[in-house]
């Protein structure tokens, strides 16, 4: 039974064994069972880890904060709205912010979990040993995880290893701890164990969704870059064995592991891992470790995600209420430059469609719909039928600034997915690029994969070259200011395609989120063989990547030194890895959010934004590294933590 389909029943632990809480660390218990007496079975203590698999997937967590809103702020990601409401993306957040405090307390839950299970499972009798190692692995993991995420983004936090038993142990003091102590002391360790005494993909217990040896090994990399980053310089001094070209070796060796351990390899095409991921597909091909959710609040429970409702292509329908998307984010416009420069024409990297959509939903004809039985639940599910219901307020968003991710898109339309590009445009050039001409306001399409566009030699026509031939256009396309061709279509609509199985909400969705994909571990060890120095290796894992976009190698007499290869780095996990959680991290360990934010700032000023729009500016302009470059520690922690010591 694959995981997705039994972490529903993960509510039941939680009932068991979680507080009601007064402040993070320092809680008074109100648990219904003692973790002594709940950690009597097998069964139990399933329980109990499927518990801890759900709190990943808390709204507080990978269902919103952190896969959707935090990531936000980036030159990868604008805020797409003119009001306030999300400080951390705006770089205007304090300690007051419900949002961080409500973050940071789930965080120690999830480790408060770990630790019961950890604590109490050994006496636990039933369980075989190579069995319980395993859970204790996942356990391990799973606490490890919830503490990078507090030293990535709140840098010294408190480190607690037993679990809160009573309310004596509840109101212990905790001091802060130094980032690299808690490297040090728990996730490196716990990660270590775990690699040890996970499954392996296919093994005894493997299911998709469960942590294996091999995504701890790629954890492993990622923890030792984070490392070295340049923000733990001044801390290093205190802990010699995290040399920065120790911590670059092992991120080569445990990238070694994964290669050795095989089972993972690259998809053939980019868009099919995120269709999956959309669809609830299993396939663990190339997705290492992934947060996986059911919408089932139509069945009375509280388990869903945001993904897609609050980071998608925006969807508003007139007809049908769901699914919807606010698009909160615009992809920043750097990053539709990194795609643009990375061979000269966007259209080449195959990625750039899908992840920058073009286009927004506006509003839906709903000619008929018809209700089925859903296979999987049996409950009585609405289908849009694609040949009755056509879009016809479908936008297009006409500046490369306003554009929204695509990476986890509710809805679709075919011939978008079979690679026709279609774009709303009342204006476009004539060919001698000067005259503008008025379109009606129709759709216009290019087939992106083999037109490249110039003029011919009169002057007098556009053309394009086809497969190498070079074909005249007929008065019915244009060149427009961008440079590209459109044909004006025929039909009045688009078919609209919702992308999601199963019960369809308004706010909430079950689109998965990946966490590890073997795509980063391949960007990872060619990092860290770049920081050292060996540029052949860098090149090779930067192109295997760059090769499944449709893009060439790198050229071995251009990218021959460190900084070119590093800059070209920074470009190509942007252009891969693009609202996925990873480009404030990047940013932050590499030191350079600063010069990043001012890069997108410049870029929306020579684009240029109207003034109605400076609105854009904000991450840019509030962004000062000695305030944000992490989040506060929570008012309430401080308030409530008297082992913090306070700073005037």
């Amino acid at each position: 039974m694959r995981l997705k389909n039994i972490i529903g029943m993960s509510a039941m632990a939680l009932a068991f064994m979680t507080q009601s809480c007064q402040d993070y660390l320092n809680v008074k218990p109100y648990s219904q069972i003692a973790a002594g007496d709940f950690y009597q079975t097998e069964q139990q203590v399933d329980l109990a880890l499927n518990g801890i698999y759900s709190t990943i997937g808390s709204e507080r967590l990978y269902g919103s904060n952190l896969s959707c809103y935090f990531p936000v702020g980036t030159d990868a990601a604008v805020y797409s709205r003119t009001y306030n409401a999300w400080e951390v993306a705006l770089h205007t957040v304090n300690e007051t912010n419900v949002d961080i405090e409500r973050t940071f307390r789930k965080l120690y839950e999830g480790i408060n979990l770990c630790n019961l299970l950890i604590t109490n499972i050994e006496p636990v009798k039933g369980i075989n040993d190579i069995k319980k190692k395993r859970m204790i692995g996942e356990a391990r993991f799973l606490r490890a995880y919830f503490y990078f995420d507090l030293v990535r983004w709140f840098k010294n936090v408190p480190m607690r290893l037993a679990p809160i038993k009573d309310g004596s142990s509840a109101n212990t003091a905790q001091e802060l701890s130094d980032a690299l102590d808690i490297y040090k002391t728990v996730i490196i360790p716990d990660l270590e164990y775990a690699a040890a005494n996970c499954t392996t993909k296919g093994g005894s217990g493997y299911e998709i969704g469960r942590v294996t040896q091999s995504a701890s090994h790629a954890l492993l990399q990622r923890v030792y870059l984070a490392i070295a980053g340049v923000t733990h310089n001044d801390e290093r001094a205190k802990f010699p064995d995290f040399a920065t070209a120790t911590c670059y070796q092992k991120v080569v060796d445990q990238g070694n592991e994964v290669f050795k351990l095989g089972n993972y390899s690259l998809m053939a095409d980019y868009t099919d891992i995120f269709r999956n991921e959309i669809k609830g597909t299993p396939n663990d091909q190339e997705v290492m470790f992934e947060v996986m959710f059911n919408n089932l609040r139509s069945s009375g429970k509280n388990e869903h995600g945001r993904i897609g409702n609050l980071n998608g292509v925006q969807c508003s329908m007139t007809g049908i209420k769901d699914p919807y998307a606010y698009a909160y984010a615009y992809a920043g416009l750097t990053l539709v430059k990194d795609y643009e420069t990375s061979t000269g024409d966007a259209n080449d990297d195959k990625r750039y469609v899908w992840n920058v959509a073009p286009y927004n939903v506006g509003r839906v004809n709903v000619l008929d719909t018809t209700y089925v039985d859903d296979p999987k639940t049996g409950e009585s599910v609405r289908v849009v039928k694609e040949s009755d219901n056509f879009v016809e307020g479908f936008k297009y968003v006409g500046n490369r600034y306003t554009r929204n991710p695509g990476k986890f898109r509710r809805v679709s339309f075919d011939e978008i997915e079979s690679g026709v590009f279609r774009m709303e445009r009342r204006q476009a050039l004539k060919s001698d690029g000067k005259k503008k001409i008025t379109l009606y306001s129709g759709y216009k399409q290019l087939p992106i994969d083999t037109y490249k566009i110039g003029n011919d030699v009169d002057g007098d026509y556009p053309y394009m070259l086809v497969n190498g031939v070079e074909k005249r256009l007929s008065k019915d396309y244009y060149i427009t200011k961008e440079g590209r061709v459109w044909k004006l279509l025929d039909n009045g609509g688009l078919k609209l395609k919702i992308m999601e199985n199963g019960s369809i909400d308004k706010n909430f969705t079950g689109i998965n989120f990946p966490l590890i994909r073997y795509s980063d571990v391949l960007l990872m060890q060619a990092e860290a063989y770049n920081e050292l120095n060996n540029y052949d290796q860098a090149r090779l894992f930067i192109d295997q990547v760059k090769n499944r976009a449709g893009l060439p190698n790198l050229d071995p007499s251009q990218f021959n030194d460190r900084d070119k290869i590093f800059n070209e780095l920074v470009s190509e996990r942007s252009r891969e890895l693009c609202f996925e959680g990873q480009r404030r991290h990047d940013l932050t360990r590499w030191g350079n959010m600063k010069d990043k934010l001012d890069e997108l700032m410049q870029d929306l000023k020579e684009e240029p934004i109207s003034k109605s729009q400076t609105w854009m500016l904000r991450s840019s302009e509030n962004f000062d590294p000695k305030k944000h470059t992490y989040l506060p520690i929570p008012l309430k922690e401080l308030n409530l933590n008297i082992g913090i010591k306070k700073t005037e």
